[in-house]
Formats: C-alpha cells, structure tokens, sequence
C-alpha cells in the first residue's frame, strides 16, 4: 500500500538520486498528495567519472528526464539538489559543468557544498591514510568558522574551491529561470524567500570573507 493521505500535515523527503528517477509520474502525484511537498536529491556531480570517485553511481540522464517530467506532470512539487565541488581529479571544466547541469533540473534550491573530509570515506583515506591525528590537528587549526576539512589538491586549491563555491550560488539564484519558478512554488514569500537566499552569498560557509574569496 501506498502512503495514506495527511492533508494536515507537510512534509519532504530525502532520497537518493537513483530512486528518484525510478518513481513514476502517478507516483509524485500520489506523494504530493498525501503531504510530500518537497523532494531533496543529492545529486552531487554532473559525470559518472566524478560520482565513481566519490563511490556514488547513478544514471544522470534518467536522472535529468526525471526531473523535466516532474516539471510536466506534477509541477506543484518542488525539487531540490546538493552538490559536492572539489574531489579527486576534479577540474575548472568539471565543476563548471556540475554548476551548468544544476540549473537544468528545474530546482527550486539548490546547495553547493566544497567537499569536505570525514573518516571512513575515500576522499579522506587518500588524503590521510590512517592518520586521523593529522587530520584532527588540521580541524583544530583551521581557519574555517564551520570546523570542516576541505579537500585540496594540484588541480585546485582551497581558495579557488570557495571562490567556485560562492560564484555557483551567484549564478544558480541569478538566473531568470529561477526567479520564475521561484515565483510559482513560493507566491507571496517570494520575496522574503529571496532575501534568505541573497544571504547565503554572504554568510554560506562565510564567503563574504576576504581571506577566502
């Protein structure tokens, strides 16, 4: 059995990228019907070759169609997507395109985030193999208000990751595209929604910060 109704109550879901794109049309409508206003994918790149390196795997263009025909048949929900920039390998072209495919998913939100280290990933064992000292040590002395370790290397430093962290929000919430769509989902809290999200060019991972961008 499907869920049942709850008109009285609102709710989101936090779902995996290949799920998503195996639910069907009558099935987001069903779910917004029963309350799920709002779907929360985390996408996190824009290239099988980048997903692999963060052991995640999904068929992007499955993916992308999803989301066109959730725009078409249940344009009430509202989608939203996370995105890692930086990792192995990772290049300017790379995270441009990642940034670029963003905005043609028809998201309402989007977040960008660097990619941080933790324990028990592969990002962090190619980074510190078994030494969780170095990176403890790192956390300590880092300048970074939030206390995250921020993966770096050759291809692109830690300053020009935030730079390309802060230029995504800039572009995606720029764009007339997304002012129109916002306009529908959000009605008359457009524009205190808009203010909220003009804020996060500023305080998102403080990227207002000189030292950093």
């Amino acid at each position: 059995m499907l869920f049942q109704s709850t008109p009285d109550i609102l709710w989101q879901i936090e779902i995996r990228p290949d799920v998503f794109s195996q639910i069907s049309d009558g099935t987001f409508q069903h779910i917004f019907s029963c309350g799920c206003h709002q779907m929360n994918i985390g996408i996190e790149k824009a290239s099988a070759l980048q997903l692999k390196l963060i052991s995640k795997s999904f068929n992007i263009k499955q993916l992308t169609e999803t989301c066109q025909s959730v725009a078409r048949n249940c344009k009430e929900m509202r989608l939203t997507g996370t995105f890692i920039l930086g990792g192995p390998k990772e290049t300017l072209e790379s995270i441009h395109e990642t940034v670029e495919f963003s905005t043609q998913l028809n998201l309402l939100f989007a977040h960008y985030y660097p990619l941080e280290l933790y324990p028990g990933t592969p990002a962090y064992s190619s980074v510190y193999r078994q030494n969780n000292k170095a990176w403890f040590d790192r956390i300590i002395n880092d300048k970074l208000p939030w206390g995250e370790n921020i993966y770096e290397d050759v291809n692109i430093s830690f300053t020009q990751l935030m730079k390309l962290t802060h230029s995504a929000y800039r572009y995606f919430y720029g764009r007339c595209e997304w002012q129109e769509l916002a306009k529908y989902h959000l009605g008359r809290n457009y524009e205190k929604v808009q203010m909220h999200v003009k804020s996060w060019l500023n305080d998102r991972f403080q990227l207002n910060r000189d030292d950093q961008i």
